[in-house]
């Protein structure tokens, strides 16, 4: 997925395999222009720590383990529980009722990828005429998640950008703008198709069935 947001500039990508820590061997000049690869550009040289995880159902454990052990709904239990029955695990460091990452991380983003994403039919509010469009065009699809860890991770450095140590529901809503803004622009150009993260959306477990076999 990294290097896809790289797009020509993938042979620029580097992702220690002991570490998972990603390189990017680029200047701001050769990204210029390129929502997706500014995206990249913009977190790895970032000075604060941003973690991806992904995972399927049973891995909950593994990803509660990436926060603070709070308490009540912030504790490791029930952020476990969270990553298996909601899909998700997302945080950062300061915002208001959400899990803390632990350590030195300053976003933490963990999806469950058992789940189905589906944008709806509903219409959100958007800060631009893009955005609208990109909401529009995006209803009622699957969202893929390239598209949803775009979304989030745009979100975050809009909330370090703002260069607070705590941050608030107006903040998150400034962050949200910025996030879909980023995410329209890089879907206009070209570099993300179906459902818009930035959208109203469900999420779902793929319903699995098992055959009987017919014995003869």
């Amino acid at each position: 997925m990294i290097e896809g947001w790289a797009g020509n500039l993938r042979d620029k990508v580097k992702v220690d395999e002991k570490t998972g820590v990603v390189t990017f061997d680029v200047t701001a000049k050769d990204v210029a222009g390129n929502a997706n690869a500014q995206l990249l550009y913009d977190l790895v040289n970032n000075k604060k720590v941003f973690e991806f995880f992904a995972g399927v159902g049973g891995d909950g454990k593994e990803a509660a383990s990436l926060f603070v052990d709070g308490t009540g709904n912030f504790s490791r239990k029930s952020d476990s529980k969270q990553f298996e029955e909601r899909g998700s695990l997302i945080g950062t460091k300061g915002r208001e009722g959400q899990a803390q990452p632990a350590g030195d991380v300053f976003a933490l983003i963990a999806w469950n990828l058992s789940f189905v994403v589906r944008q709806d039919s509903s219409d959100v509010p958007t800060p631009s005429s893009l955005a609208k469009a990109a909401v529009n065009a995006g209803k009622k699809q699957e969202v893929p998640f390239s598209a949803l860890y775009v979304h989030e991770a745009s979100e975050n450095l809009a909330f370090d950008s703002m260069g607070k140590t705590t941050f608030d529901s107006a903040d998150y809503g400034n962050a949200h703008f910025a996030a879909i803004e980023r995410e329209a622009l890089i879907r206009q150009q070209g570099n993300l198709r179906g459902g818009f993260a930035g959208g109203s959306l469900s999420l779902s477990r793929p319903i699995t069935t098992k055959c009987k076999r017919n014995k003869r």
